[in-house]
């Protein structure tokens, strides 16, 4: 919480003041922002998968290539609620229903490695080099 104020020009005191926990705060960021970015990933995954959709394919390299905000949010909120069993059912509940409302019934199934290769894309990105963020531009294949 402290690391957080700090970023935010803030004293700590607010940020307690607000939320009882980090996992509270967690909760709330993915709620207001993050999870929605999570349905936007998904609903681009599923437009090149299915529909072969040039633009979607463009702008899912580009997150790729330079991960957005909310996408690093998304990655941040994901490695916190591994230790936060409660985050963990928020989040695990919110990405079940978005899926389930892009996908239909069977097909969830057959987009599992396309989600977890761009998310688990998405988790190493910060920690790359530069030489390994340029073959970044070799998934052009996708």
């Amino acid at each position: 919480m402290s690391e957080i104020a700090k970023a935010a020009q803030l004293s700590s005191g607010p940020l307690y003041a607000r939320f009882e926990s980090l996992d509270d705060l967690v909760q709330e960021l993915f709620e207001q922002g993050v999870a929605g970015h999570f349905g936007y990933l998904v609903s681009l995954v599923n437009r090149v998968v299915i529909d072969g959709d040039d633009e979607a394919r463009r702008d899912l390299l580009r997150e790729l290539k330079r991960p957005s905000d909310l996408s690093i949010a998304l990655v941040e909120i994901l490695a916190v609620a591994r230790r936060y069993p409660i985050t963990a059912e928020v989040v695990r509940v919110s990405m079940n229903e978005q899926l389930d409302t892009i996908f239909d019934g069977g097909r969830k199934a057959n987009y599992t490695v396309p989600l977890n290769t761009l998310l688990g894309a998405l988790f190493l990105f910060p920690m790359l080099t530069k030489v390994e963020h340029s073959r970044f531009g070799e998934l052009q294949s996708l």
